[in-house]
């Protein structure tokens, strides 16, 4: 894959997360009042939570057990972080 089309696709997920992330906070009332929008909520701000614990070096054996998600979900965020 050339480097423009993978700075394109980068872009685009870069673009779908920052509406996602305006969609929840513009509707933060919406979406708290539903077990779904709870739900959603409550994962997005674990993700903040736990790619801040991967931009601090803490071990990823701690953030397993701090955030209780699995090795499996650890290595995908950091993914989506480019690491």
């Amino acid at each position: 894959m050339n480097k423009y089309k993978t700075n394109n696709i980068q872009n685009l997920v870069l673009l779908e997360i920052w509406l996602l992330k305006k969609l929840f906070i513009d509707n933060y009332d919406l979406y708290n009042n539903s077990e779904l929008g709870k739900e959603l909520l409550s994962k997005m701000e674990k993700n903040e939570t736990i790619k801040s614990l991967i931009k601090n070096n803490m071990p990823e054996e701690d953030i397993i057990k701090f955030a209780q998600i699995s090795k499996e979900d650890l290595d995908e965020i950091k993914k989506s972080m480019g690491k």
